[in-house]
């Protein structure tokens, strides 16, 4: 499970930057409009300022999962949306996932709480990534027999990740993240409101590749890991495409997933890994990708 903990570790550092951009996001066009359209969406960001708070209180295996837990828990209380709640039960799957996976079972609850629930694409596919994880850790006996069905129950929560993200028909590799440009200029300025036209759409432009860049980690991730259950299940493609005939809903994506986990195989066996970084190949190295692209995102980023 080396290359679980490794994974992990990279989420937790990706998770906080994630909410922490949210909050920052949310409270900057507020101010930005300056209006009572701006105070509304503050007033919008107000459940997400509040996980937000409480994500930062992660830190990794020393987290009160609990006292979070009960933090997040609180928030349903009164009227909420079902959105609203599925962001409350993604970020308590969130703190179970990230804090060294002692309660895989909390994870599993609170990810498939999440996904019965409307979702933000990326965070459907991030608590996809995190129940297969949860379930690895779970059966972790089992998976070492290699008994076949319970790599089948993991591999079917993949392909169910991949259903969501092959949708979207993400780019082979991720992308340069759009630079938001700083501008100063009173609102009293004839330019100001083209300045504020002109920054909104960089910032939708800089969210977009964003998220098609989450989706190439997260396809990444899960691919990965049917690549493991494959040989694992000792069927080869022959038993992977059965079971992803029995969960994607298009014939495409099914030879879309095969060919993907064939080039992964291809890769992996092209690739002379050093002894010492065996564990560490595969999700880790994908997320070492991200984790840079994730810094890269936050030295661009300028809000107006």
């Amino acid at each position: 499970m080396g290359c679980c903990m490794a994974q992990h570790r990279w989420m937790f550092e990706k998770g906080q930057s994630q909410m922490n951009r949210l909050a920052k996001y949310t409270i900057a066009v507020a101010v930005c409009c300056g209006s009572a359209a701006g105070a509304a969406w503050a007033d919008a960001g107000d459940l997400q300022r509040s996980l937000a708070a409480i994500d930062m209180q992660r830190s990794g295996v020393t987290t009160p999962s609990e006292k979070l837990e009960a933090e997040c828990l609180a928030l349903l209380e009164g009227s909420r949306t079902p959105e609203e709640k599925g962001m409350i039960y993604a970020e308590i799957a969130v703190i179970y996932a990230q804090n060294g996976m002692s309660a895989p079972d909390k994870t599993v609850e609170y990810c498939r709480r999440a996904l019965e629930l409307p979702l933000e694409l990326t965070k459907r596919c991030q608590v996809y990534v995190f129940w297969a994880d949860a379930l690895e850790v779970k059966h972790r006996a089992a998976l070492r027999e290699k008994s076949g069905e319970t790599q089948r129950e993991v591999a079917t929560v993949c392909l169910r990740g991949l259903n969501t993200i092959l949708d979207h028909r993400p780019p082979q590799t991720a992308q340069t993240v759009p630079v938001v440009h700083k501008f100063d200029c009173p609102p009293d300025d004839p330019a100001y409101q083209e300045l504020v036209r002109r920054s909104q759409e960089e910032i939708a432009a800089r969210e977009q590749v964003m998220r098609q860049n989450d989706l190439v980690l997260y396809r990444g991730m899960l691919i990965e890991k049917l690549l493991r259950l494959q040989r694992e299940m000792g069927g080869g493609e022959t038993e992977l495409e059965t079971l992803a005939r029995d969960v994607l809903d298009d014939p495409q994506k099914v030879r879309e997933v095969v060919d993907l986990v064939r080039l992964q195989a291809q890769r992996a066996s092209s690739e002379v890994a050093r002894p010492e970084d065996a564990a560490a190949s595969g999700s880790a190295a994908v997320g070492e990708a991200a984790k840079s692209s994730e810094e890269t995102k936050g030295t661009n980023a300028v809000t107006p």
